[in-house]
Parts: structure tokens; sequence; C-alpha cells
């Protein structure tokens, strides 16, 4: 049932009718803006507690709509805090040059989807029973929210198969401890920036230790990190937590005769061609420029 516009009033009216899911696209336009909007999303996490109460008739009786659907929000940044809290994000990652992506089209892909459909209803008609009980074991290092968010997938993955489950724990863990922001001003992509320049600046440097890094970072003028943790150096620790959402830790190795923590070059290859390409000197490499 698409539509292009539609008003808070209509949203919950059409739940309650046909019971649906809810996919809204592009909705940094109008999301954080809406009061209305933000409050039907944020009922409808739980089924206990997701509806909304309006006055009909000429009586003006109260009346109970439904707002309990699934909800897929499409959009650039990010919704609200208490949208975010109960929801499971997905940052897109930005394609490297050479990726070649096939592009959807959707009359080609509407017979397969109508196909896959069915197999879902079916699926689901035959495991509801399991499904309204499950209590699949959740990463413990989640919160209850999270938890809440994790359940009903992770159930669904649970009755799939052993296999399937595990990747579903996997991308809870995952998932949850991201916190990045694609934004080229964000502190792990401003990190990844001042990083490339260190190892371009030395180019027979193939690793270097946490305290070097650390003391390059902390003299590069114009630069945030001298004053970064409440106008002191930034640390080891904050520089780790940067940078982990692009796949980069700490390791060890030795240096002389010492053992020292700290990263390779080669750990940033993939975030520098995803994140840098096109605003640094290894960016216009990657393009051929």
């Amino acid at each position: 049932m698409p539509a292009s516009n539609i008003t808070p009033a209509a949203i919950f009216r059409t739940i309650d009718a046909i019971d649906g899911t809810l996919l809204i696209d592009e909705a940094d336009t109008f999301i954080n803006d809406s009061q209305d909007i933000s409050g039907i999303i944020n009922s409808g996490h739980r089924k206990s507690a997701a509806f909304v109460i309006r006055l009909v008739g000429e009586n003006h009786e109260p009346k109970h709509f439904s707002t309990w659907a699934p909800t897929i929000i499409a959009m650039i940044g990010k919704p609200k805090d208490t949208i975010i809290d109960r929801s499971i994000l997905i940052e897109m990652k930005r394609k490297k040059p050479e990726d070649s992506i096939e592009r959807f089209i959707y009359h080609k892909a509407e017979p397969e989807l109508k196909i896959l459909n069915s197999k879902i209803v079916r699926w689901a008609a035959d495991n509801i029973d399991y499904l309204r009980d499950a209590d699949p074991q959740i990463p413990d290092s989640l919160n209850d929210r999270a938890c809440d968010n994790w359940r009903p997938l992770m159930a669904i993955a649970n009755q799939i198969g052993e296999a399937c489950y595990k990747t579903s724990y996997d991308a809870a863990l995952h998932l949850s401890e991201i916190e990045q922001d694609e934004d080229d001003n964000s502190p792990g992509v401003m990190l990844l920036i001042d990083i490339d320049e260190i190892f371009n600046t030395e180019r027979t440097r193939s690793r270097i230790s946490t305290e070097d890094l650390l003391f390059k970072l902390n003299n590069m003028e114009e630069r945030p990190w001298v004053e970064w943790n409440r106008g002191n150096p930034i640390t080891a620790r904050q520089v780790a937590k940067h940078l982990k959402p692009f796949g980069v830790t700490p390791k060890k190795f030795r240096c002389g005769y010492e053992t020292t923590r700290g990263y390779e070059k080669a750990q940033f290859h993939d975030a520098f061609e995803r994140y840098l390409c096109g605003t640094t000197e290894q960016g216009n490499e990657n393009n051929g420029l």
C-alpha cells in the first residue's frame, strides 16, 4: 500500500486496519520534526503497549488503535534517541571505487519476491507456537532494551538452525557495539584521515606503536586531539574505541628488543579505501588520480 505522503493519523489507522509492515524511506526529511510520528513508532515497540487512543464518533468515545507493526526506517543520519534505543541500526558503508553493485529492478524481482513472501508466511504459520514462547540465549553484553530488540530475530534464527543462530548472535554483538557516524567530521573518520597522513609522511613505515601514534596525534596543529579528553590529550583507549567500528584494533608486535602494542598499516587498508576516497592522498591513489 505505497504512499508518497501520509499523516500520523493515517499511519495508525492503516496499521490497525491492515496489520502490515511499515517501511519509511527518506525519513530524514520529516521524522525528527514530527513528535506524533515518532510517538507512534515508539509505541509499537512492545505489543502490550502498542496502541494510541483517539476519540471517535458523535459521542467522542475513546477507541484503541493498534500501532503494532514491524518497522523499517531508511534515512540519512539518525532518528531521535528514543527511536534508536528501540532499533537495530545497520549503517551503510561507502562503496569502494571498484565495487560493482547490481541494480534493483522491481518488475524483475517481483515474481521472486512473491514466492519468497508465500514461503515466509507458511514458515511463520508452522512455527508461530514456538516463536511465541521462545527465549533464545542473548549475548550478556547487551543491555535490556537491546535484548528486547534482538530476541525475536534470534528466536527465528534459532528455529532455522544452529548456523543461522550463530550468525545472529555474532551480528547482535557487532551491531550493538557500533556507534560510528559516517560523517567526515566524526571522530573515527578524523582519526583515519590523520593516521593516513602519518603513514604517508613516512612511507616506509608499516606499523606504529600506540605511544608513538599518540605523540604524533597530539602534536598535530589545528587538530582536536591534544584537548580531546576534557582538555587533556586523547588516550590510547579513546583511539581504540573510535577505530574499533572500522575493524581496526591494537595488536602486539616486537619493536627492537621490546614488545609493544600498536597498529599495522595493513589493518587500515579497507577503512582507508571506504572512507578516505577522494579526501586524502590515499583516496586519490585509489582512484587512479
